[in-house]
């Protein structure tokens, strides 16, 4: 029996496990990002504007306004939304790639299914029935891995669109009365 036939024949439960393991590495990264958003100050959106309505800039805008100045400042802030950004392509690609590894568990299992009412014959549909609920099975793991993996991906992202958007307004806050009008 080639390869292709294992594979079909084997169902969808194999899927679910892979899954899981990716729903695992999707926790990982989320805890590792906001641990270090957190560090950062980036992760709470109140308490930037609570910053920035005070004028005073959080310790995540002083570290970025010294390393925009150390640094040429295009590459600075982008070379800070990297730091940030790391690990989240991997998030972006679960999210988009996970429904279709559901799907195949659900092609999977609904095979396995056909092939176990074959064999068995019309008389038990307990047997069809198990390898259908193993391919609505797979289905739901896959979509909920992606929306988990989207929902954070999206909120990470904005979190550091948001707070490079405020530290720049913070410096052009803080260099506008520098400037005079003579």
């Amino acid at each position: 029996m080639g390869l292709l036939k294992m594979v079909a024949f084997a169902g969808g439960e194999w899927v679910i496990y892979l899954l899981l393991i990716l729903s695992v590495i999707v926790l990982a990264i989320v805890i590792d990002r906001t641990i270090a958003f957190w560090k950062e100050g980036i992760l709470f959106p109140a308490q930037l504007k609570a910053f920035e309505k005070a004028g005073m800039p959080a310790p995540f805008f002083e570290r970025s306004i010294a390393r925009a100045r150390q640094l040429d400042a295009e590459a600075g802030r982008i070379g800070d939304r990297l730091d940030f950004g790391q690990r989240l392509i991997i998030l972006g690609s679960l999210g988009t790639l996970a429904p279709f590894i559901g799907l195949f568990g659900t092609v999977l299992g609904i095979i396995k299914a056909f092939r176990d009412l074959a064999s068995v014959g019309a008389g038990h549909p307990e047997i069809v029935m198990q390898g259908i609920a193993e391919a609505l099975v797979a289905t739901a793991m896959g979509i909920f891995v992606a929306i988990i993996c989207v929902a954070f991906y999206n909120m990470f992202n904005r979190r550091i669109k948001d707070s490079f958007l405020a530290a720049e307004r913070l410096e052009i806050i803080r260099v506008k009365p520098v400037i005079r009008k003579d």
